[in-house]
């Protein structure tokens, strides 16, 4: 009787499964944690826990007789929502740097102030997007081998800046900490799968935009040694984590 062969499957690179980044390095398959995922395990949130009860409370109020689940699970979806906004407007902002035109009816009506602040922002800063070969600096994954971490920038400007949106309700420790690891990767994974070493940008800037149309811009502080305590807790954590 003969054996059925398995087929074999060629992965893409870079992959991202999870937490995880692999990356093709060297002749090397590397499995990256993600900025965002090492220092959303490390960094205390009290203000998280604190909206979280609010908002939970707030639904069992409106809603008597809800169990304690059901008030959780509310406050948890109103979380979901949240970070969905964000990669909304993320994949909208994008289309800018594709050189398309942006449309407000793109977006759903809870959004569109988060767009007339993008779209004021960009009338104001007029940002010119950075170009590395042929491919526009837009939603790039970037990766530092020796350190181990990867992550994806957002946009890159043509005179050498770093940029990231955020419609959180602030500017935290945690937003400056991860544009501080993306300067300092050390390379760029293109999407034709060529790598090439990351270029020395000046600085990185946090676009805050809010619902109400307006935005503000904060340069990054902060040094890469920071980073790096939070990434040894992080690797501490994982290693105990049973």
């Amino acid at each position: 009787v003969g054996m059925n062969k398995l087929a074999v499957v060629k992965r893409e690179f870079p992959f991202k499964r999870g937490s995880n980044y692999y990356i093709t390095y060297k002749g090397t398959e590397l499995v990256l944690p993600s900025v965002t995922t090492i220092l959303g395990n490390t960094i205390p949130k009290p203000f998280l826990t604190r909206w979280a009860a609010k908002e939970a409370a707030t639904y069992a109020l409106a809603n008597p007789g809800v169990s304690v689940e059901e008030a959780i699970s509310a406050s948890m979806k109103i979380k979901d929502d949240a970070a969905g906004r964000g990669k909304a407007i993320h994949s909208w902002a994008e289309t800018h740097a594709r050189g398309e035109v942006l449309d407000l009816n793109d977006l759903s009506i809870e959004l569109q102030g988060y767009g007339k602040a993008f779209m004021q922002f960009i009338e104001d800063d007029k940002p010119k997007i950075g170009m590395l070969k042929e491919f526009p600096l837009t939603e790039f994954t970037v990766f530092n081998p020796e350190v181990g971490y990867a992550g994806t920038v957002d946009y890159a400007t043509a005179n050498g800046y770093i940029y990231d949106w955020k419609t959180s309700k602030g500017i935290y420790l945690d937003h400056h900490l991860q544009q501080i690891a993306y300067l300092n990767a050390t390379h760029i994974l293109l999407p034709d799968r060529t790598i090439v070493k990351m270029p020395k940008f000046k600085g990185a800037c946090l676009i805050h935009l809010r619902p109400t149309g307006g935005s503000s811009k904060h340069h990054v502080e902060g040094e890469f040694k920071d980073f790096i305590t939070v990434l040894e807790m992080y690797k501490v954590l994982q290693k105990h984590t049973f």
